[in-house]
């Protein structure tokens, strides 16, 4: 058990912290143009290989979007509760609710429940995206048609080919598949690094004071994920992800989010920083629990 918990956990903490250093030591980075090329370009390439090839029902599918939207929406009824004592309710809320699900969610996905597990986070990542696009970006903007960005989101239509090429029974040819797991491979690592930058970024020497709100976005996922786990009574691979993926910590999307519309940033720095510090932390302790359970990675 111990020896597949550290295959999980080393990888990810190896690479994010890689990319800490990198930062850290002021290496040149381009983390605009990184970002977009894995969101843009690389996962979509991984998405739509994936779920071509997927033995994944649509009725699988949309059963699993559902305990999703489920979570989200649980998620939201309590970050509600305690965004409401915040300088900036609307900014908290969004922080609170959206959690990390593609830097750190997908590869720890893959790396503990494997590639069903992947898609399965790809599916928790669209479904959570589209609404983060819409809603989240909504709520923060105070515009009522910022929702429009998020057709302009190739991941979301790569998505959706994926599905049609599922449900059509489509095989792509040889050529078309290689060149698209090739294209999508460089997506996990570049996530897990671009991840270790960003945190590397944050204004660290500011945040020691603002531990309760990191434990705010635990509080919020570990409610959801007890909500989703005893009403859906979902199993294997699909319960893995679903508590894994709640549980992330707050996305760095949401930093970003609230510096390009001037809302109050120490609050939601604090958030994504000390979750993702707290989430690093509980890692070990969370994936023993969860692979037994999964039927996957690092059985005694």
């Amino acid at each position: 058990m111990i020896t597949g918990l550290l295959g999980i956990i080393a990888p990810v903490f190896l690479l994010a912290g890689a990319g800490f250093l990198w930062q850290r030591r002021g290496l040149p980075f381009d983390q605009a143009f990184i970002t977009r090329l894995v969101i843009d370009l690389c996962a979509p390439a991984l998405v739509i290989v994936l779920l071509a090839g997927s033995d994944l029902s649509l009725d699988a599918f949309a059963g699993f979007a559902l305990q999703v939207l489920a979570a989200l929406a649980v998620m939201g009824v309590v970050a509600a509760v305690l965004a409401r004592r915040h300088a900036d309710p609307r900014m908290h809320w969004v922080a609170l609710v959206f959690p990390n699900t593609a830097n750190m969610g997908m590869p720890l996905c893959l790396l503990a429940f494997g590639e069903p597990g992947l898609v399965y986070a790809t599916v928790y990542y669209t479904v959570t995206s589209l609404v983060h696009f819409t809603l989240g970006v909504s709520l923060v903007a105070e515009a009522a048609n910022a929702w429009r960005a998020s057709l302009k989101t190739p991941l979301i239509w790569a998505t959706l080919l994926g599905l049609l090429l599922m449900a059509m029974d489509v095989t792509l040819p040889t050529w078309v598949a290689n060149s698209l797991k090739l294209l999508g491979q460089p997506t996990i690592p570049l996530m897990l690094f671009t991840l270790g930058v960003s945190l590397a970024r944050l204004p660290w020497a500011e945040l020691f004071r603002r531990v309760d709100v990191g434990l705010e976005r635990l509080l919020v996922g570990a409610i959801a994920a007890a909500v989703i786990v005893w009403v859906f009574q979902p199993e294997g691979v699909v319960r893995g992800v679903l508590v894994l993926e709640t549980l992330m910590p707050s996305a760095i999307f949401n930093y970003l989010l609230a510096a390009r519309f001037g809302r109050h940033l120490p609050g939601v720095t604090a958030i994504v920083a000390w979750s993702t510090v707290m989430v690093f932390l509980l890692l070990p302790w969370l994936l023993y629990w969860l692979l037994p359970v999964a039927g996957q990675g690092a059985n005694p």
